[in-house]
């Protein structure tokens, strides 16, 4: 079988986007993706509606969510080298490399959802 496509990653993808996902969004967008995840008012608001600490965190995070998405592109990219050559050593500590990476992105992405809740329960 010639591999003329991603369908692993290709799948996951879309199975993201069934539940509103996109890559592509902007900070404001990445917001309306996660803001459910936050209690009433927070959670309904827009980005552009909080205030103080609540909006600096809600911005990290954003900005972190967006930074997820570019390391799962560079492990998707490596995994398909892979399927395409074959699992040269290389290829695939550069893939364990690049898989930690997003491992430890996506437990800050923890650390900043509870940034901003503290945030929000705080007041800001």
């Amino acid at each position: 079988m010639t591999v003329t496509a991603n369908n692993n990653e290709t799948g996951r993808r879309w199975q993201l986007e069934r539940f509103g996902y996109n890559s592509k969004a902007d900070l404001p967008e990445i917001w309306r993706q996660l803001r459910s995840d936050f209690t009433a008012p927070h959670g309904r608001a827009e980005l552009s509606e909080l205030v103080g600490a609540g909006l600096a965190e809600a911005q990290r995070y954003c900005s972190h969510r967006a930074k997820l998405d570019g390391l799962m592109d560079r492990c998707d990219a490596i995994h398909l080298q892979i399927l395409r050559k074959g699992p040269e050593p290389v290829l695939v500590e550069t893939y364990a490399v690049a898989r930690d990476a997003y491992e430890d992105a996506v437990e800050r992405f923890g650390e900043l959802r509870r940034a901003v809740q503290a945030a929000f329960d705080r007041g800001a």
